[in-house]
């Protein structure tokens, strides 16, 4: 024991041990002491402190913004371990916020999964995704992750951690989840991927704000006659325990079901508890249940959150379908940033303004397209844009007037410097190159693209333009723009500023793909003055928010939209227009 270690005060209590507060040297810790009876038996003592041991030496070298760390441990042959982490303020359990937490986990996950060996935590839920008090989430409980060892079958215990969250491969077919510990000695194998199924069940307990809970709790069928006798004999065991409290009350102890197959009456008497659901005594056992099937009670509350689809992106039956923690983090980042662009388009006044930058080399005609465009005129000549130069048209799309708001960048490269800062912020960007000068495609454009990599959102979304098409003799041909275009995985339109050819067109299918790709068929709530109630169930009184401060609150660290405690008693219900 630590002679500086003081004051231990028990905090919480999980399924491997027991977490205290304590000071360490005066600072406030968190200690995890684990329960002795993963280390009771002799014959394996010895092996288990030893791979324990150098699990914890490469665990406590990890250093991230998004993980708890590891200070001290502590192993004793006389007593359980100790692990000892920096303490934080609350669980997710207490404060639930939307994609900024889950992007900081999804981050903290990809830094695991990037040691080599690579690190899966195995109990990813709720209850262990710590914040600080900057809201800052981290993982907490790395200590009892494992090391995935390279070359080698990684053939672990089943059900490691908490099995609301955990992924079907997990399970063993003689799991009982009326036990602590799994039945039976065989070992399952899985990867990396198990932790991103649990974030995906954890995504949609924020989104629900309630603790999931699936149906049956084993992703596997059951109802032959050997799992018949098996449940029976589980039962006659609960009602036989000398404390009667835990003992199964009167009504759920018998149920009688007559079932009829074909021409045979079978009478059976079928018992269970409230944590049991079977199904028919004819079906084979072993048969992996659907996640989507036995989650779809909770699937259904989900609504039709924009959320929703990365839930079912993490919870796919096969690991290999589930997507990498890095994919993960990028979908989030994805997501925080069309939140932060629908703002963008609704400061500022009663009209959403859609910003569109226009990038090009000098000489290629962005600011021809933009007098064509905003004034309906065609100047021979146009002075060379100094700097940045700004065009406002109205445009419509999905019957709503939308202010298209354009940006008309200098190609000279002593102004370029000016670029960056103002593509940070549009929605879409029109890269444009001369038909008649080669360069303009081959050197110029991927110039534009790379800018646009370094500097413009991730959903930023892109057109290619060929611009003086028919106005003299071109060297790139429609066909080698259209290529080009695809290898980007971007549109492609060719234009004359000179004779009007396709200029609205370019405008129009650009402004029109921004719409697509932000979502903005819901552009209209964040400039509502209404209120939307949100109620919860069982728990506290209505409360209520408008919808534009809802949606923001999800990605302003320090701010808790919902505060609703995670139970099966309480739920949250949105009553009006619903997104974030």
């Amino acid at each position: 024991m630590l002679p500086n270690l003081k004051h231990k005060k028990l905090i919480g209590s999980g399924s491997f041990g027991n977490v205290y507060r304590a000071k360490l040297d005066g600072k406030p810790v968190a200690v995890k002491i684990l329960h002795e009876r993963f280390f009771r038996e002799p014959h394996s003592h010895n092996k288990y402190f030893s791979q324990f041991e150098a699990e914890c030496k490469i665990l406590q070298n990890l250093q991230h913004k998004n993980v708890v760390t590891l200070l001290e441990f502590i192993i004793s042959h006389t007593s359980p371990p100790m692990l000892i982490t920096e303490l934080l303020d609350c669980d997710l359990r207490e404060h639930i916020q939307t994609v900024s937490i889950m992007l900081d986990v999804a981050e903290g996950l990809a830094y695991l999964h990037r040691q080599n060996p690579p690190i899966v935590h195995r109990d990813l839920a709720s209850k262990n995704i710590l914040l600080t008090k900057e809201k800052q989430a981290k993982i907490a409980d790395v200590g009892l992750a494992k090391v995935l060892l390279k070359g080698e079958q990684n053939y672990c215990s089943p059900v490691p951690g908490t099995p609301v969250y955990a992924a079907p491969e997990t399970f063993h077919l003689d799991y009982d989840p009326n036990f602590p510990i799994p039945r039976g000695r065989s070992l399952v194998e899985y990867d990396t991927k198990i932790d991103i199924f649990s974030l995906g069940i954890t995504l949609m307990e924020v989104i629900t704000g309630r603790l999931p809970s699936p149906q049956p709790c084993i992703p596997f069928t059951s109802g032959t006659y050997r799992t018949f006798v098996n449940n029976v004999i589980n039962l006659t065991q609960l009602c036989i325990m000398l404390k009667k409290t835990n003992r199964p009350k009167k009504s759920e102890r018998l149920w009688g079901i007559i079932i009829f197959e074909k021409s045979i009456s079978q009478i059976c008497l079928f018992f269970a508890l409230p944590s049991y659901t079977f199904f028919s005594l004819y079906c084979a056992d072993g048969q992996q249940i659907p996640e989507r099937e036995r989650r779809k009670h909770d699937i259904e509350m989900m609504g039709e959150h924009k959320l929703k689809d990365i839930v079912f992106y993490c919870i796919k039956d096969s690991h290999k379908m589930r997507p990498c923690a890095e994919r993960l983090t990028k979908l989030f980042r994805c997501e925080s940033e069309k939140i932060q662009q629908k703002e963008r388009i609704v400061e500022g006044g009663e009209t959403a303004n859609i910003e569109v930058a226009v990038l090009g080399e000098s000489g290629v005609g962005k600011s021809s397209l933009l007098l064509r465009y905003s004034d309906q005129i065609f100047m021979e000549k146009v002075p060379s844009t100094c700097g940045l130069d700004f065009k406002n048209s109205k445009i419509r799309l999905h019957d709503r007037e939308f202010t298209l708001k354009i940006v008309d960048t200098a190609g000279q490269e002593v102004f370029q410097a000016m670029t960056p800062q103002f593509i940070r912020k549009v929605q879409g960007i029109a890269i444009v190159y001369d038909v008649t000068e080669e360069s303009s495609l081959t050197e110029g454009v991927p110039r534009m693209y790379q800018l646009i990599k370094d500097y413009a959102p991730d959903n930023v979304s892109l057109i290619l333009v060929g611009n003086k098409a028919g106005e003299g003799e071109r060297v790139i041909t429609r066909e080698e723009g259209e290529n080009f275009a695809k290898k980007l995985g971007i549109s492609h339109i060719e234009t004359s500023a000179k004779t009007g050819l396709n200029v609205e067109e370019m405008f129009s299918i650009i402004a029109s793909e921004i719409y697509d790709n932000l979502d903005l068929s819901d552009i209209d709530m964040y400039f509502s003055d209404g209120r939307d109630v949100i109620k919860v169930r069982n728990d506290d009184p209505p409360r209520e928010r408008g919808f534009l401060e809802k949606i923001s609150d999800c990605f302003k660290p320090g701010i808790f939209p919902m505060k609703a405690k995670l139970n099966q008693a309480a739920s949250i219900q949105f009553l009006g227009h619903v997104s974030y």
